[in-house]
């Protein structure tokens, strides 16, 4: 497999603060390791008290026992693997492991490292005293490594745009698989969240903003990496369907802290 290799920010620094790394993952016996290896080098340089977690969402390949041979081999007590046998989607996945963080923070990213973990550093110091904190590939394009093909282009401003128009909500990236919650907010918006699938990142934002959690967007580095497990027609239509049950919820007052 060809990995480019992605940059994050400048040098590396060390932070106080404790962190649980998510990691949603589906059929990445091919891609996860490198990714692994890439988080225990940088967390364990920058943070003295974190956690990785792989939430392996029903793999039907070696996902699972690569997993387990990484964390074994480099003995890292830090690091745990959890099996789903039937797939669940990665809302549902990202709800129950939300849930079960001990860190004050929690990273969510993609298994494939498209935005690498150094670019956790971008998102903590770009807070601004928010607890959500949203990596966006469209702030910056000077930080767009390798783009994605056009189509998937295309449907993701679609989405945004429909989120504006529908939600009113006012990112430029709600889909980038970099995101950055405290623990407090985590616990205020997942026991609500519904969505199980493509989704998810707009009802976590519309549950925010149901409950007065304020959300910032910073930039990160992205490039394309090939293996998405994205089908264009498929996401299309389960999105937008899911975009209008988070309406109807929003409407029904099902996000407030008042029910």
């Amino acid at each position: 497999m060809n990995r480019k290799k992605n940059v994050g920010s400048d040098k590396g620094k060390s932070y106080s603060l404790s962190l649980s790394v998510i990691i949603p993952a589906y059929n990445e016996e091919k891609r996860i390791t490198a990714t692994l290896k890439d988080i225990e080098k940088f967390l364990r340089k920058n943070f003295s008290n974190f956690e990785v977690m792989v939430y392996n969402d029903g793999s039907q390949d070696k996902t699972e026992r690569v997993v387990k041979e990484f964390i074994k081999k480099h003995r890292l007590k830090n690091f745990k693997i959890v099996t789903f046998r039937k797939n669940v989607g990665k809302g549902k996945t990202i709800k129950i492991a939300s849930l079960k963080a001990k860190k004050d923070w929690i990273l969510m990213m993609d298994a494939d490292s498209a935005t690498p973990i150094e670019d956790v550093q971008r998102l903590i110091d770009g807070r601004r005293g928010k607890e959500i904190v949203y990596g966006s590939r469209y702030l910056d394009r000077t930080l767009l490594k390798v783009r994605q093909p056009l189509v998937r282009r295309i449907i993701g401003r679609a989405g945004n745009l429909l989120a504006r128009i529908v939600l009113k909500i006012n990112l430029c990236d709600t889909q980038c698989g970099f995101k950055l919650f405290s623990r407090r907010a985590a616990r205020i918006i997942f026991p609500k969240s519904e969505i199980e699938r493509w989704g998810w990142d707009l009802e976590v934002l519309a549950i925010a903003q149901a409950n007065n959690l304020s959300v910032v967007e910073v930039p990160v580095s992205w490039a394309h990496i090939e293996g998405s497990k994205f089908r264009a027609s498929r996401g299309i239509r389960q999105t937008f369907f899911e975009l209008f049950t988070i309406k109807r919820n929003l409407r029904r007052g099902k996000y407030s802290n008042n029910t």
